[in-house]
């Protein structure tokens, strides 16, 4: 009975640890640059820099009369992933989270891009979404 027991929390403490050890990174392995700012300077110092695993461009906010939208271009400078998710948090007026714009996308290749349109689906319009708080997550 003993052993049935130390080997039961043996292998839910081995559980624990493998899934603590998952990289939860989001924001550190991405880099955001709107509608193309970036200066020779920036440039030459980000490659100064280890690059990060993906690279977000061209990020634009829009709205019709049905939600609001983030756009842009995710590059993938790592290997071949078989999902990615972006998430960008969205405020009212306030300042109050109402809740995140979401796009994702199975099996980008390696240095491939994708060009993303992350949708708010929540009941409220957002006053703004934070593309500086722009996470990305994949595996």
């Amino acid at each position: 009975m003993k052993k049935r027991v130390g080997l039961i929390l043996g292998c839910v403490l081995f559980v624990i640890s493998a899934v603590g050890s998952v990289s939860g990174d989001k924001k550190d392995n991405a880099s955001v640059s709107e509608k193309g700012n970036a200066t020779k300077q920036e440039t030459k110092e980000n490659a100064k820099e280890a690059k990060k695993e993906y690279e977000i461009e061209n990020v634009d906010i829009e709205k019709d009369e049905f939600s609001t939208y983030v756009t842009g271009v995710l590059k993938n400078n790592g290997g071949k992933k078989g999902y990615v998710q972006i998430t960008v948090p969205c405020y009212d007026k306030n300042g109050a989270k109402l809740g995140d714009a979401l796009a994702n996308v199975n099996d980008i290749e390696a240095n491939g891009k994708w060009k993303f349109k992350a949708i708010y689906m929540g009941s409220e319009t957002p006053a703004s979404c934070d593309v500086n708080k722009l996470e990305v997550s994949g595996f």
